[in-house]
């Protein structure tokens, strides 16, 4: 996720066929059943996947969705719900971080507005 998070910055060069070959990786570990590994890993992979829009071509997203809600509609702990949400909103954590403020002048007082970009 780091990686891709890096490409997409226009001061930073990054071989895009390297960085295709890693989406492409993560992509075959996909079972059958929508998982790649755990439910962590799950969540994080298919987080990855959505900066590129990777996700759109050889990786069953409806089965790995299945998969994550399946598995925090029963016992799971706060650290599973970090890391399904975004995947659930069809966002990454980079997403969820990304946040923005600007400063509004107002005739009585000057306020902050944050714009989250979800």
């Amino acid at each position: 996720m780091a990686f891709s998070c890096i490409s997409t910055r226009s001061d930073v060069s990054v071989d895009e066929g390297k960085l295709n070959n890693m989406l492409q990786e993560l992509k075959k570990r996909q079972f059958q059943n929508g998982t790649i590994g755990n439910f962590r890993t799950t969540a994080l992979v298919t987080q990855a996947l959505f900066i590129h829009d990777s996700y759109k071509t050889d990786f069953d997203l409806d089965s790995a969705i299945k998969f994550l809600t399946d598995h925090l509609s029963g016992r799971n702990s706060r650290l599973d719900s970090y890391y399904a949400l975004p995947v659930l909103n069809r966002r990454s954590l980079l997403n969820v971080t990304s946040g923005h403020c600007r400063k509004e002048s107002d005739a009585s007082e000057s306020t902050m507005k944050f714009e989250w970009l979800l």
